[in-house]
């Protein structure tokens, strides 16, 4: 587990999906630490409306795998309730196979997970085709499920945290398909709080489908000098004409950041910043930090 940097933000309430142990978990405590409140929810949805009704302070939210690429229907979920994003957490993935202790590995009948980590579990899984491979709910729902229920033929894939939280006992060690596989997740508050020395933005801006839009609204971040981390687009489905982009950029001077949104501006038919904040840490230093 990574130590909090942010000790001003803790002893508050925060939403997760998911359960004790899960992913989303260890990336809330590695941002709040462990004095916060969780609020568990069972999907991504009703984590957003327990910040719209007050019952949380912020949201984590997962925001796109290295394996499994960016989670757009996340992207314009946080557009669509108009939350901030005030910060993000890269968490390192290490996935394994895990049952009850008396358990053994020629006993399973099916595996359960989280349809996320299947995907990034696919290789392995394909080496066992005679095995029921069911897709539920997070990986600690689906560790807390065997131990509640003592179900002796079915595993599950999660990280080192379920399998200490549950007291299940891992069968096959690191399944997924690449060593250097994590999740960026967003914290999400309803205020528009900048903190301090900020570097990195999210945006949602609508180009009309033309000839040459991208390449002028792309040469809005390469003038001032900015790095565009990720770009992806989505047709919007009010409006065919045009397409909705979604960027993460990354800034060493807020001052040229604001100078390219000025430009970008006058490019688009509507741009919103969704949040500024402080760039998590390189996924691949944390290896060593975090174990789960």
């Amino acid at each position: 587990m990574i130590h909090s940097m942010h000790n001003d933000l803790r002893d508050v309430r925060v939403a997760i999906q998911g359960s004790q142990a899960s992913f989303h978990h260890v990336a809330a405590m590695g941002y709040f630490g462990s004095k916060a409140e969780m609020i568990y929810c069972h999907s991504f949805k009703e984590s957003c409306e327990a910040l719209v009704a007050n019952r949380a302070d912020y949201t984590v939210i997962a925001a796109g795998n290295s394996i499994a690429g960016n989670i757009l229907a996340n992207y314009e979920m946080v557009l669509q309730y108009g939350f901030s994003v005030i910060g993000e957490v890269y968490c390192p993935i290490a996935l394994h196979l895990m049952a009850l202790k008396e358990t053994n590995a020629e006993e399973i009948h099916s595996i359960r997970s989280h349809p996320m980590a299947l995907l990034q579990c696919a290789d392995f899984l394909s080496a066992m085709p005679q095995i029921e491979v069911i897709a539920a709910g997070d990986t600690a729902s689906c560790a807390r499920e065997i131990t509640t229920r003592n179900m002796t033929h079915t595993a599950v894939i999660a990280g080192y945290e379920t399998a200490k939280c549950y007291g299940l006992r891992i069968l096959n060690e690191n399944i997924h398909a690449q060593t250097h596989n994590y999740t960026r997740f967003w914290i999400l508050s309803k205020g528009d709080t900048l903190p301090d020395e900020s570097n990195k933005a999210s945006l949602s801006f609508m180009l009309k489908d033309r000839a040459g839009s991208l390449a002028e609204a792309l040469f809005c971040f390469r003038s001032e000098g900015l790095n565009l981390a990720s770009i992806q687009s989505l047709p919007p489905s009010r409006d065919r004409g045009s397409y909705r982009f979604y960027a993460d950029v990354e800034y060493s001077h807020r001052n040229k950041f604001l100078r390219c949104i000025s430009a970008l501006q006058m490019k688009c038919n509507e741009l919103k910043i969704m949040g500024e904040y402080r760039r998590d840490l390189n996924p691949d230093l944390k290896l060593n930090a975090f174990k789960i």
